[in-house]
């Protein structure tokens, strides 16, 4: 396998996400038209070590209020995730990233035949080409290839641009979210990790901690833990 493509993880499944419902319970893959996404903001600084993240108005689905924008996702929020063989199901949010960030970031805009997603390129996506499920950087996708939607609905990419956007990330309880009817992961690409045989059991290692602390409702100290690593991460990255 390349060093960008791994099985994507079981681990944390037991328990982190409700029964699956019929197919039918589930939001249609098309998302809102390219046209119609909002315009981007424009870059306000020079290049700075950018999150890797989607946009602050991409969509997921809630169990509790429906298609909402990951802006105003809260922690506990059960959302629109999927299992290791691709089958919908629900996933509780244990941790929000970059919530309060308010810069444009760049993010690839990747318009495809049901709509388009707004993710940095570094950013983890689901590959349903190959089983096991795979992850795939968003950078890797090249036009006339596909996304995959729900349902394993493949989605043929267009066009692919650069935007600028503010940018946020959430972790469900089983690592995988749907966004703007995209499969995903919560993981993006950490730079000193060079194989994701090493990467994905080390960040999976280093959650079961903030998955502890959120089923004892300590979110205070995970949004702590949290703003020290991602510091650390920043001044890693200069």
């Amino acid at each position: 396998d390349s060093p960008t493509e791994s099985p994507l993880p079981v681990a944390f499944e037991t328990g982190s996400a409700s029964p699956s419902p019929t197919a039918s319970a589930f939001p249609s893959p098309s998302v809102t038209p390219a046209a119609l996404v909002t315009p981007s903001l424009t870059p306000t600084s020079s290049p700075t070590p950018t999150p890797d993240c989607f946009s602050q108005s991409s969509t997921v689905h809630s169990l509790e209020r429906g298609r909402i924008p990951l802006s105003q996702v809260q922690i506990g929020d059960t959302i629109l995730s999927f299992d290791s063989s691709g089958t919908p199901v629900y996933s509780k949010v244990f941790l929000i990233q970059h919530k309060s960030s308010t810069q444009p970031r760049p993010l690839l805009q990747i318009h495809h035949e049901h709509g388009s997603l707004t993710v940095s390129k570094n950013h983890y996506l689901i590959d349903t080409t190959e089983h096991p499920l795979r992850l795939k950087l968003a950078k890797e996708y090249h036009i006339g290839e596909h996304l995959t939607l729900l349902h394993g609905t493949q989605s043929q990419i267009l066009n692919i641009s650069t935007v600028y956007e503010p940018v946020l990330n959430i972790h469900t309880m089983n690592s995988r979210l749907v966004v703007d009817g995209v499969l995903s992961s919560s993981f993006a690409r950490i730079w000193i990790f060079h194989s994701l045989e090493i990467y994905i059991p080390f960040i999976q290692f280093a959650l079961i901690p903030l998955r502890m602390l959120h089923s004892i409702h300590c979110h205070a100290l995970i949004a702590s833990i949290n703003h020290m690593a991602s510091t650390l991460m920043a001044v890693s990255n200069k």
